[in-house]
């Protein structure tokens, strides 16, 4: 797809495709192992993906098939996971997921002087990942509780471009080129070669970078960073390739960004639950669960809350003490495309909401057994009373035959009726109770 002026490209270099999920493996034992797995799974998915893989529905063009068939193979790809809580302890399906992280898949192209490194584009990236994705998560669902709502997110990184020239990317500069920016800044998008100006003038608005050489855009589902060859291997990452680079970019852009993402991840995870146990609060089957049950609920629910609030504290002490300017500027735009504040108080308003219900309920129930209690003791005296009645009636009737016969049995048995009738009223919920008043109510607001 050639840009409309003179065919300008950026040339690639890599990409990070971030990826955030639960897992409830051994970090000592199974989990580096089935990591080792996934990544052999990841290369053999990618050395073999042939252009039948790819649905024409989604690349209508052959010869753009064709091209995504040969870039893949052309790739290599390297994988990391980062742990980043060891004691989230999420409960899901039965299943108790202790810690939060996330994997980094780094994707470079191999050694291939036969291949044009400006063949690479972000579409076609785009079509591999969204294959390679979709079959790693049915894969590994058993091993992992993947972020699967939303595909991976890109950082693209490209260095140079199809000038050869020094570009110092003012305004002016990265509106004119601001369709080929546009591509690799938001993927998954579709990437129609006939989107408005509009559009691209939106991709484009907020280059965080202070430097000319340079451009740092970040968006909700991918980035774009671009660095001039000189500066890439002396400020993007420290590995063999670049011993002496300061690796900030990596550290500080990369990281923050999939940390961020992460946060939101949980986030969505603790709503849901949140959510999940609002609508059992409604239900009987609930508010039939003994007293211990519904405390320890409320000691999970709360330490979710504290270990999101552990997890997030140190973003917002950075927003407001950081006076490191790119880095703030960093983190502020990740936290505001994850609308990481504005989901914690949605969080805390939800919790503290089902805590109060909880709590009611919880009180309710010692209330009940309390009230159970004492009735169990008056039925104790009333049986021990009846112990007395028919020893008086035994003393007065000792010298009757017949009296001592049948009026025993008629005591007796209405003694009986009568804690059998109180036996009854003790094992009715007092939740129906409940129901009649409240329904009462809603028919005198009616």
């Amino acid at each position: 797809m050639l840009n409309e002026l003179d065919g300008f490209r950026l040339k690639f270099k890599e990409q990070w495709w971030c990826v955030s999920a639960f897992t409830n493996l051994n970090t000592e034992t199974t989990l580096p192992d089935e990591i080792k797995k996934l990544s052999a799974y990841v290369e053999t998915q990618i050395r073999t993906l042939k252009e039948s893989n790819i649905y024409p529905r989604f690349v209508p063009d052959a010869n753009d098939r064709q091209n995504i068939a040969l870039l893949s193979q052309n790739l290599k790809i390297e994988l990391e996971w980062e742990e980043y809580i060891k004691d989230f302890n999420f409960e899901a399906k039965n299943c108790t997921y202790d810690k939060l992280g996330y994997l980094l898949f780094r994707v470079r192209l191999k050694d291939n002087p036969k291949f044009n490194i400006l063949d690479v584009r972000p579409n076609y990236l785009q079509q591999i990942i969204l294959i390679i994705w979709n079959r790693l998560k049915e894969k590994f669902k058993f091993e992992f509780l993947f972020d699967d709502s939303t595909p991976p997110y890109i950082v693209s990184v490209c260095s140079g471009h199809s000038n050869d020239s020094i570009i110092e990317w003012t305004k002016e500069k990265t509106h004119k080129y601001k369709s080929e920016l546009g591509q690799w800044i938001e993927l998954y998008s579709g990437q129609f070669p006939d989107y408005r100006d509009e559009l691209y003038e939106r991709r484009i608005e907020f280059d965080l970078s202070n430097r000319t050489s340079e451009m740092h855009f970040i968006n909700r589902n991918s980035s774009l960073i671009y660095m001039e060859p000189d500066n890439y291997r002396r400020y993007f990452i420290k590995d063999n390739d670049t011993p002496d680079s300061s690796g900030y970019i990596h550290d500080w852009v990369v990281k923050t960004i999939i940390k961020i993402r992460s946060i939101a991840f949980a986030m969505i995870v603790v709503s849901d639950e949140v959510d999940e146990d609002t609508g059992q609060l409604c239900s009987e089957e609930f508010s039939a669960r003994k007293s211990k049950e519904i405390k320890d609920d409320l000691e999970i629910t709360n330490k979710l809350k504290l270990t999101l609030q552990r997890t997030i504290s140190p973003f917002f002490t950075d927003l407001t003490r950081s006076h490191r300017q790119h880095y703030h500027a960093i983190l502020k735009r990740c936290v505001e495309n994850n609308e990481i504040e504005k989901n914690w108080q949605l969080i805390l308003a939800k919790i503290d909401s089902n805590t109060r219900e909880m709590n009611s309920i919880f009180l309710d129930k010692q209330e009940e057994a309390s009230d159970r209690q004492e009735k169990i003791l008056n039925m104790v005296n009333i049986i021990l009373g009846a112990g007395i009645v028919f020893d008086i009636i035994g003393y007065f009737l000792v010298d009757n035959a017949s009296l001592q016969k049948i009026i025993p049995q008629v005591l007796g048995g209405g003694i009986l009726l009568f804690i059998f009738v109180l036996f009854l009223r003790l094992k009715i919920p007092k939740k129906k109770k409940k129901k009649k008043e409240k329904k009462k109510e809603a028919d005198k607001e009616d």
